[in-house]
Formats: structure tokens, C-alpha cells, sequence
């Protein structure tokens, strides 16, 4: 007997598995308009324990196993005239994770880069730009898991989650909150997000 829910789920893993892997490059740097950009590729993370009061927990755990062996491309900015050492990513004693809007549907790392510079040149730090999967082509929470891997990036970095300040307008916003939620509200140095919808 099919339940409701394991028919949306099959739906979801159906349109989830048509999608192509992430863009990957690989990491490069490049002098930008007023700052450098590194690009990188950031590997699919194996998730942890969910907490049981987790509604995505099946969907999850399938977009994990279906992302395995793939990567997602992202791009570190930093503002100012200091190129960014590609050898060691790590660098300041904080650094922004910045979630793109364009309602889960549009949106690039590459068009978000003169808000990544601004961020930096005000902040003073690193910002991280993330190239998270879109609609239709992969439904959600494909992007919560994305974003679970940029959180997850730049702990394997080195940073601490109170190192770690989110940024995000519109849909980026709400994947930050999201996120902050689904990581059981970590403490994290700050979030800043514009219109989170």
C-alpha cells in the first residue's frame, strides 16, 4: 500500500534526480572590480543525526545520497587591494555565508558578486557566495541541503559557528533562516537578512 506522502516523496527524488550535478570549478583566482574572487567547489556533506522534529528528514536524506560524489560551486570575495591566498582559504577571525535571493528559482554567485564586494568592502571580511541547485528543475528542501554543505565548508575551514555571520535577501534570506532553524539555532556572530520570504 503507497501512503500520500511516500507518493511525494517518489514525485520529489523523480524531478530531485533529473537535475544535473552542481556546476563545478575548479578554484582559481581572479582580480575582480575593487577586490579578488577565488572560485572553489564545495564537496556534498553526509548529513548527521535529524532532529525527530525535522519534516524534511526523508527528503534529506534522499537528496544527500543522490549529491554524493558531486560538487556545488561557490566563490569567496574579498574586497580592497590584498588578493586572497588560494592556499589557504581560511583567513580573518570572521567570514559571511551570503544566501542569494531570486525566489528559489533564479540567481548566480557571479550576478551576486557586486553585493558580495559590498559586503566585504563594508564588513571588512571574507563573504562566501554559494551556487545553491534552483527550481523546478530540483524542489526543495534541495536547497537547504546546499546551503547545509556551505554552512558545513566553512566549519571544515576552520571557522566556528560564532565566526559565522549569514547574509541573504529575499529567498536567500528565508534559506538563512531556514538553515539556522534546521541546525537547531546555532550561535552564530550575526544575521542580516533583507525582506526573508
Amino acid at each position: 500500500m503507497t501512503h500520500q506522502n511516500d507518493v511525494g516523496v517518489q514525485l520529489f527524488v523523480k524531478l530531485s534526480s533529473s537535475d544535473g550535478p552542481w556546476p563545478a570549478l575548479n578554484a582559481s583566482l581572479q582580480k575582480v572590480p575593487q577586490g579578488f574572487a577565488s572560485r572553489l567547489a564545495i564537496p556534498a556533506y553526509p548529513l548527521g543525526p535529524l532532529p525527530p522534529s525535522c519534516v524534511w528528514a526523508a527528503e534529506l536524506r534522499e537528496v544527500a545520497r543522490i549529491s554524493e560524489g558531486r560538487e556545488m560551486h561557490a566563490e569567496c570575495i574579498i574586497a580592497g587591494d590584498v588578493p586572497l591566498d588560494s592556499t589557504d582559504e581560511r583567513r580573518g577571525p570572521k567570514v559571511i555565508l551570503h544566501f542569494h535571493g531570486g525566489a528559489y528559482v533564479t540567481g548566480t554567485v557571479e550576478q551576486y558578486r557586486p553585493v558580495h564586494l559590498l559586503l566585504s568592502r563594508y564588513s571588512g571580511l571574507r563573504v562566501y557566495g554559494f551556487a545553491y541547485r534552483l527550481a523546478p528543475h530540483s524542489l526543495y528542501p534541495t536547497q537547504l541541503y546546499d546551503a547545509y554543505c556551505a554552512f558545513s565548508h566553512l566549519l571544515a575551514l576552520g571557522y566556528k559557528e560564532h565566526e559565522i555571520v549569514f547574509t541573504g535577501d529575499s529567498a536567500g534570506g528565508n534559506l538563512a533562516l531556514a538553515l539556522w532553524q534546521f541546525l537547531q539555532k546555532p550561535q552564530l556572530f550575526a544575521m542580516i537578512l533583507v525582506s526573508p520570504r
